[in-house]
Parts: structure tokens; C-alpha cells; sequence
């Protein structure tokens, strides 16, 4: 053993002694700012998919290869980094963020992974510090399928808290709301009961408020003025929230910011303060063509970039055609197995998005569209196969249930698949299986199905309703294990992904379905020089040590913009 490392370091010596004398007699002119060397490269490319070394220079990427002839590049300034073997990917791009909401997040009151109401009271009442000058307490990702008895929180659960404040808690889907008395009495005073009944504000057998609200009655308490003056996040909120994207290894985003947050990036981008390229959509709860129109305006008013790297640029138009399976809202073509002639609900008939598709795929612009049940996946890709060009690459986010002879039609209609692996992970155990029973599970979460089918699969986050760390999301996608105890076995194993299917679907394929893999999305010659550098060399399979592996460095267009060690 000691010789072997006497002879290694010895090899190591001899490498860093070759490289140094190639800066004063192998330089080709092209003084380079960065050579890495000594690393165990995944590119994201299937030309060239290992490498051992990477040049940068002003910011691009000059070569990606092995070290004697990356040798070439190096200059009297070229800094120069032995990595001793490890691990270095692309930058990842995350396909499904809310970066608006993460902000928020980290602004207000996190419940996450917590399994009991008790705890959430706790978290609620240490927090209260936080909202000294705010006429609202608000907060997110509290999930009642944790709990020992899986029922949804009460009204009084808060009232019981005694907090002279109105409270809104988003449950960890942000399809439900969890709200107080005195927040409900606000809702009251602004609204006829009868549009409160009619819009998804839930009731108990007595008639008395439960202290749930769902989908468009969310929209309701979003509607308040004073609410929404409580959540106004600086910008110093979303530069922060942007500096832990970017400890993540994240470089790129798809995401739906609101109007403040646009502002806000683009200020940061003007400044020279953005790291992150967001190809931002924007959400629409319209039937009419005035969608188009102000997707055009929000693009001209915020598209930013600096030099010749984008930065800011609009990209897709974002609508919700069901709910979610935790609520019983994703629209399903069989009735859900513990709730008896309840198939969930399409929020659009296909006529009326169907005519927004056409006009928006006439104007080039996608249309990405929420469809977690297997009602809404077909129905949306009948709409996307009568209205949507072809020539545009239109989307379907989540896509947790399948019907497998649908699988097929992604392909053949140019419809990428936005997938979320920690969604799938994280139900395991919980209630997937009581929601559509073991016949229908297989359709579920069938990330590898749609590998097979050559189908376009980005992966994402959906953060903050998951855990925004690719590390985890793609550790979820490789070895399809929840995070609980009883799921110590891959779940429909036949489901998982080869770890370069997941790089690529987390990297490269973001890129291409957004039309800007000749910049990012792979570690290549004339790209920008977006990557990661983990703390070792990555073990693919092994999950525990695949998930103990962390980013050591960000590097944005050549700048290392997060680093571990600082």
C-alpha cells in the first residue's frame, strides 16, 4: 500500500511538473484562464461522455479532453486545479422551479418533513419572531400523509395557537391551504359565502369552517391586499434565495416567477449579479388570447443579458388542466380506488385550451400544462395533437400517472415530459397505493418507460413543493427508494434510470427542449462554461454514498460563484 501511494503521488508530481513546463512551451497563443485537470469528467455528451480534463477561457469552454492535450491551452496566467479524481458534471437545469414561492419559503415558515400537527404548531409559534412587522404569518410544505393518522389539519389547530394574526400555511402539494379563523373571517368579509362554497373552501358536515381551502379558493386569500403585502420579498430576499440555488449546483432554471421577481432578476441581471440563466413562463388562469399577449409583454419587459450569455429570457406559457393525487384532484380515467365515484377534475374543457395552444404554438411560444392524473395526461395530448405544432415542443409537467398507451404519443407529438423523482420517492408508503391500487401503479412515476419510448424527459424539482437539491432528485430517479424505512427496496425497479439518463434529463435535455443546447446543458467546446465540481469522486451505485457526495464548486460562465469552502 505505501508503495502504491508513493507511486501515485509520485505520477502526480510528474503530471502538475508537465503541465506547469507546457505554459512556456507547448502554448498554442491561447493564454487560457482555467485548466482542470485530474477529475473524473460526465459531460452530458454521448460523442465524448468522459473526460479527464477542461479548459476555460473568457468564460467559455476551449476544450474538454484528456490532459496531454489540454495541455496545449495553458499560458503564463492559465490557473491551474488538480482535482485528485473528482467528480465534475454541467450545471444542472432544474426544468420546474418557483423561485417566487422559494423565496417566500425562505422568508417564512418551512413545515417540511415534519409528521406531526404538534410540530407544526411548534415551528409556528418559533417563528413568530420573523413576522413582527408583517400583518400576515405565512408559510408552506406541511404534509398531512406524514401523520400518524394522515387527516388534514384543522381550524383549530391554529385558533388554539392564540396568534392575534390572520395565518396561510400551503400544504407541501401548494394545491391545498391551510388558513385560521380570523383569516377566514378576512375572506369573509370580502366575499359572498356562496363563492366561497362554489370555489373550493371546504366545510365540515355542520356547516362550520374546517380550516382548508383548495385550488381556486387559495387564489382567493392570494387576492388580499394585505396578504400579499406581507409576502413582498425584497431583493436581498431573492439574492439570497438565488446564492442557495446555486450551492445546489443549479445554473439554470425553468421557472414562473411573478411580476416582483422579474424585477428583481432583472435589476440583479443588470448589475452583474444573476447566476443562474431562468427561462421563466408564465402562468395563466385565462381562456382567451390576452394569455399570448401579456406572455409577450412580460418577455420584452424582463428579457436580459449580458455580453453574449442570455441571462433572462421568456419562454413558455403555463396552465393547470387537474389538481394533484393527494387531494383527489388529479383527474383519473377509473374512479380512485379509496374514494368511490371520484374521478378528480379537468379544469378545462379541450376546446377552450386547445384554442390557447394553437394561438400560442402560432405566436412560437410552448405551452407547458399541468397533468398529474391519467385523464389529464390523454386529454392534454389530444389537445396538443389537434392544436399544437409540431414544430413546437409544447410539455406536460408531473405526468405521475401514465396510461401506457400514451407513452408512445410523446414522441410522435413533440411533447416533453417535465418529471419530478422526489414526488414519486416521496409517496412510497404513504398513499399512492390506496389512492389507485396495485393494478394502475405500474403506470406510475415511469421515468425509464418513457426512455424507452424515446420521449423528451427533463427532470426537476418542483422546489419548493420537493427538495430543490439535484443531488437528491437524481439519487431518487437512479434507485427509486423513498426516504421512509419500510422503503429499503426499489419500487418498480424496471422504472429506474441510468445515472447518464438522469445527468442528461437533469442537463442537457432542459437545454434542447428550451432551444438553447448550443450554450448550456453539456460540457463542449464553444459552450458556456457552467459546471459543478463535487467533494469526491461520485459512486453511481451506492445510494448512500451517492447521496453523502456534495458541491464543492459552482462555476458560472467561468466565474466560480459558490464554494464550499467559503
Amino acid at each position: 500500500m505505501k508503495l502504491r501511494s508513493l507511486k501515485l503521488s509520485f505520477d502526480r508530481i510528474v503530471l502538475i511538473i508537465t503541465v506547469c513546463l507546457s505554459a512556456n512551451t507547448l502554448s498554442l497563443n491561447l493564454d487560457s484562464d482555467l485548466l482542470i485537470f485530474n477529475a473524473d469528467i460526465y459531460t452530458s455528451n454521448n460523442k465524448n461522455p468522459k473526460a479527464d480534463s477542461l479548459v476555460v477561457s473568457d468564460g467559455y469552454i476551449v476544450y474538454v479532453g484528456n490532459y496531454l492535450d489540454a495541455q496545449h491551452y495553458v499560458g503564463k496566467s492559465t490557473k491551474l486545479i488538480d482535482l485528485d479524481g473528482k467528480t465534475v458534471l454541467p450545471g444542472f437545469i432544474d426544468s420546474h422551479t418557483h423561485l417566487s414561492m422559494g423565496a417566500r419559503l425562505v422568508k417564512g415558515i418551512d413545515l417540511y418533513n415534519m409528521n406531526s400537527i404538534s410540530d407544526w404548531q411548534n415551528a409556528i409559534l418559533e417563528n413568530i419572531p420573523k413576522f413582527k412587522d408583517s400583518q400576515w404569518l405565512f408559510g408552506a410544505r406541511w404534509d398531512h400523509t406524514l401523520t400518524s393518522n394522515g387527516e388534514l389539519p384543522t381550524v383549530s389547530d391554529l385558533d388554539e395557537l392564540k396568534i392575534d394574526k390572520p395565518i396561510a400555511l400551503r400544504d407541501i402539494d401548494g394545491h391545498s391551504m391551510w388558513i385560521n379563523t380570523k383569516a377566514y373571517k378576512r375572506l369573509v368579509n370580502e366575499y359572498p359565502v356562496e363563492k366561497l362554497q362554489s370555489e373550493g373552501v371546504i366545510y365540515n358536515e355542520d356547516g362550520t369552517f374546517s380550516g382548508i381551502l383548495k385550488e381556486r379558493a387559495m387564489e382567493l386569500v392570494d387576492e388580499l391586499d394585505d396578504y400579499q403585502n406581507s409576502l413582498v420579498v425584497s431583493n436581498k430576499d431573492i439574492q439570497r434565495t438565488l446564492s442557495f440555488i446555486n450551492s445546489m449546483g443549479i445554473t439554470g432554471m425553468h421557472d414562473m416567477p411573478d411580476e416582483q421577481t422579474l424585477r428583481d432578476l432583472k435589476e440583479l441581471a443588470k448589475e452583474n449579479k444573476l447566476y443562474s440563466r431562468i427561462l421563466f413562463g408564465s402562468i395563466i388562469d385565462c381562456r382567451e388570447s390576452d394569455c399570448i399577449e401579456e406572455h409577450l409583454r412580460r418577455g420584452s419587459l424582463y428579457k436580459h443579458s449580458n455580453r453574449n450569455e442570455f441571462l433572462l429570457s421568456p419562454y413558455f406559457i403555463k396552465l393547470f388542466m387537474d389538481g394533484v393525487l393527494s387531494t383527489h384532484t388529479a383527474a383519473m380515467q377509473e374512479e380512485y380506488s379509496d374514494k368511490d365515484n371520484h374521478f378528480g377534475e379537468l379544469l378545462y374543457l379541450p376546446l377552450e385550451i386547445g384554442e390557447i395552444v394553437k394561438k400560442s404554438n402560432d405566436a412560437g411560444i410552448p405551452v407547458a400544462v399541468h397533468a398529474i392524473g391519467d385523464a389529464a395526461v390523454k386529454v392534454t395530448l389530444d389537445v396538443f395533437e389537434k392544436y399544437g405544432s409540431r414544430e413546437i415542443t409544447n410539455r406536460i409537467e408531473h405526468a405521475e400517472i401514465i396510461d401506457e398507451r400514451d407513452l408512445v404519443r410523446f414522441k410522435k407529438l413533440n411533447v416533453a415530459l417535465s418529471m419530478h423523482p422526489n414526488h414519486g420517492t416521496g409517496v412510497i408508503g404513504k398513499y399512492i397505493s390506496e389512492r389507485i391500487g396495485a393494478k394502475r401503479e405500474k403506470n406510475a412515476y415511469v421515468w425509464n418507460s418513457a426512455i424507452k419510448e424515446d420521449a423528451q424527459l427533463m427532470l426537476g424539482s418542483d422546489w419548493p413543493t420537493a427538495p430543490l437539491s439535484p443531488m437528491i432528485q437524481i439519487a431518487d430517479a437512479i434507485f427509486r427508494v423513498g426516504p421512509f424505512e419500510t422503503n429499503d427496496r426499489p419500487w418498480y425497479p424496471n422504472q429506474k434510470l441510468s445515472f447518464y439518463n438522469a445527468l442528461v434529463a437533469y442537463t442537457l435535455t432542459p437545454a434542447k427542449v428550451s432551444g438553447v443546447d448550443k450554450y448550456i446543458g453539456s460540457l463542449e467546446k464553444g459552450k458556456y462554461a457552467d459546471f459543478v465540481i463535487l467533494n469526491k469522486k461520485l459512486n453511481t451505485h451506492d445510494r448512500e454514498e451517492f447521496l453523502a457526495t456534495n458541491v464543492l464548486s459552482t462555476f458560472f460562465f467561468g466565474k466560480e460563484i459558490y464554494s464550499a469552502n467559503n
